[in-house]
Formats: structure tokens, C-alpha cells, sequence
């Protein structure tokens, strides 16, 4: 995140057991804004957006409780990220999760 002039890493928030990285991919100019770090063993999944994003536009019960888990996780993610700015004096506007 940009600084006084220098770039700098800014800590946005600790993701924890089953929780989402990388859902502002699925926008439709996709831009990965998120780096994460690991402390300790992870088992990650990886989905192909497009997969993803067939489930999603079926209209199937599994493509509308996914979709309101996704638009839950990116609602948390920029309360998240608004309150880290507001605490390290940077608060701006979030364009992307």
C-alpha cells in the first residue's frame, strides 16, 4: 500500500481455519490485491474461478448458499480493512478485496 512516498506492507487482517483468500479474483477484470503469509501448516484448496463462477450464475441451492457465503466473506473483508486503515491513519477507499 502506498505510503509517504514509498511502498509498504500494510497487515489488512489474519485469516483463520476456513476462511476465504483471493475472492476479489472473481471480479470481471480480476487483480490479486492479496498476499498471505503462513505461521503454521495449511491445507489450502484452490478453485478455478471459472468453475466457480458456473456454480454460482446455476441458480442451484448450492450456487446461492455459495454466493451469500462469498458476498458475507468480501462484506467482512472490507469492514476488515476499512477499520486497519481508520487504526493506521490511512483510511481511504477500498476499491477491491
Amino acid at each position: 500500500m502506498p505510503g509517504d512516498g514509498h511502498s509498504r506492507l500494510v497487515l489488512v487482517g489474519t485469516l483463520g481455519p476456513g476462511e476465504v483468500l483471493g475472492w476479489s479474483c472473481l471480479r470481471d477484470e480480476p487483480v490479486s490485491l492479496a498476499t498471505a503469509r503462513a505461521t503454521g501448516t495449511v491445507r489450502a484448496v484452490a478453485i478455478p474461478a471459472e468453475s466457480l463462477l458456473a456454480l454460482l450464475a446455476s441458480g442451484t441451492p448450492g450456487g446461492r448458499t455459495t454466493m451469500r457465503r462469498l458476498f458475507g466473506v468480501a462484506a467482512l473483508y472490507l469492514a476488515a480493512a476499512r477499520e486497519q486503515m481508520i487504526r493506521q491513519e490511512r483510511e481511504g477507499v477500498i476499491t477491491a478485496g
